[in-house]
């Protein structure tokens, strides 16, 4: 079945001569509404998911026609009648396909937008219908169903019995030549290479999936590879960098290899895939050099000026990570006391949602917006239990947000941008058209209120300071751990936290 949003239904243009004005938004609620009751079914699918049935009976349809085609009537000019003169019949003949479409659609959107706040339900994502096959009835009811996922209900633990470490890191000289390099970086740009690639290179590529039969399964157009180990097609190639290394543009290098069986993708689950990647280009990345020239060009005095600058900065980013360690910490603790069990058939059905809150988080650790755009293929590429486990955490987030009262305003969006803008070199006013143009600023408004919600629970938890060196123990212990527990990586063993400008 095909998407239609509630708020979206009514928006569908009629198909009008052309002088012909009728504004949708204009139909008088006095002529439109309808004493008659709309009758709702809910019916509980499972956790998450609803379906609504819903009849509207046939004076509501009658009286909103009539409605619209009085709009029509006064707005719409045919030629030899005055305007609101045009006989009703003549307006059927010339609109009539157009008007019920626009009745039904008005209906159906007013119908489940009522229904929804009648059922206090809370949709995740857009609902499910078949548009096509809802059609305004000559006579009697219209009668349609709609599926939707919505959030879990779910206990609460005790908020206040949480215990989170705090590292205390520093800002040593490594850290800050780390630093100097992740700037160099932002400011660099990719060209094209006659070289082979080499370490540090990237390669730009077609790439063609097969199946063991030879059947084609897919193909991707220009994708951008790192030379390191990566994941394609959910197959784990630990030697992507030595396959990738010394190719040239025309070359053509075989992978193969066989996709997990918990890959959110079912279709291929299990399936042993042949990939062919095309090289297209080998790109090396210009650099600039640190100097004055440098550092006026992005607005310091000096170098010296810019290294000051950068120093205060990296204190800043230093603190901005220790608080982004402690709230995963907090995500892990969430996760082990909320008995939350997410259907898997909803991180296929929510897709989409979960790479938009990928790419959002990759944004908050100051991986410029367009060159996220470029990654979500790779993105995109998850087990269930990852999906599910990012789909659970963003239930749980919503749901403590709520029981808070937190809230994004615009001047949380605004100092965001800013402080990524600071990390990135970039203006505040262009990095917010970025976010605009490929659709990550609501997810990143979601990002500042997660972050808003664990800040609080760990401002009223037990934290237990530690030096860096124990601490980087700790969390090898934590990763050998998991690993032989072939456990999917938690938020704080794989998280945002590890800032290339600080680590």
């Amino acid at each position: 079945m095909t998407q239609m949003n509630p708020q979206d239904v009514s928006s569908q243009a009629l198909e009008q001569p052309p002088t012909a004005v009728v504004p949708a938004a204009e139909v008088s609620e006095k002529d439109a509404k309808s004493d008659a009751e709309v009758a709702v079914t809910l019916e509980t699918l499972n956790s998450v998911s609803k379906r609504l049935t819903i009849r509207i009976p046939e004076d509501k349809i009658r009286r909103r026609y009539a409605a619209v085609l009085k709009q029509a009537q006064n707005e719409t000019t045919v030629p030899g009648f005055r305007r609101g003169r045009v006989p009703p019949r003549l307006l059927e003949k010339r609109l009539g396909v157009a008007l019920r479409e626009d009745v039904r659609n008005r209906l159906v959107s007013e119908a489940i937008e009522n229904a929804v706040k009648e059922n206090a339900l809370k949709p995740v994502g857009e609902p499910r219908m078949d548009p096509p096959k809802i059609e305004l009835p000559e006579h009697g009811p219209l009668e349609f169903a709609v599926e939707m996922e919505v959030a879990p209900e779910f206990p609460l633990p005790d908020l206040t019995q949480f215990e989170i470490t705090k590292p205390l890191l520093q800002a040593t000289d490594e850290r800050f030549e780390l630093a100097l390099e992740h700037l160099r970086r932002n400011l660099g740009h990719w060209e094209d290479s006659p070289s082979p690639a080499a370490t540090d290179d990237r390669v730009v590529a077609d790439m063609r999936i097969t199946g063991e039969d030879g059947a084609l399964l897919g193909t991707h157009n220009n994708v951008i590879l790192p030379l390191q180990a990566g994941t394609i097609a959910g197959i784990r190639f630990d030697d992507l960098a030595e396959r990738l290394n010394g190719a040239r543009p025309t070359a053509e290098i075989q992978l193969a290899g066989t996709v997990p069986n918990d890959h959110l993708q079912e279709n291929i689950r299990g399936r042993k895939l042949a990939i062919a990647l095309i090289i297209k280009q080998v790109q090396r990345l210009k650099m600039p050099e640190l100097n004055d020239e440098m550092a006026r060009e992005n607005g310091f005095d000096s170098l010296k000026d810019m290294q000051n600058s950068m120093h205060q900065a990296l204190q800043e980013r230093l603190a901005v990570q220790i608080a982004q360690i402690m709230r995963d910490q907090m995500s892990n603790q969430l996760l082990e006391k909320i008995p939350l069990q997410v259907p898997p058939l909803l991180a296929n059905r929510l897709i989409q949602f979960i790479v938009r809150r990928r790419a959002a988080a990759l944004v908050q650790r100051g991986v410029p917006p367009a060159e996220v755009q470029k990654r979500l293929q790779n993105i995109a590429d998850m087990s269930i239990s990852e999906a599910l486990l990012e789909l659970t955490m963003f239930f749980i987030l919503s749901r403590l947000a709520e029981q808070f009262d937190v809230d994004v305003d615009e001047d949380d969006i605004h100092a965001e941008i800013a402080a990524l803008a600071a990390v990135n070199g970039q203006r505040p006013e262009k990095l917010r058209q970025e976010l605009l143009e490929h659709g990550q600023l609501e997810t990143l408004a979601i990002q500042i209120r997660d972050r808003k919600v664990l800040d609080r629970l760990v401002s009223q938890s037990k934290v237990r300071e530690v030096d860096e060196e124990q601490w980087t123990r700790e969390v090898k212990e934590r990763r050998e751990k998991a690993q032989s527990a072939a456990e999917p990586a938690s938020p704080a063993l794989d998280s945002p936290a590890s800032d290339p400008n600080v680590t």
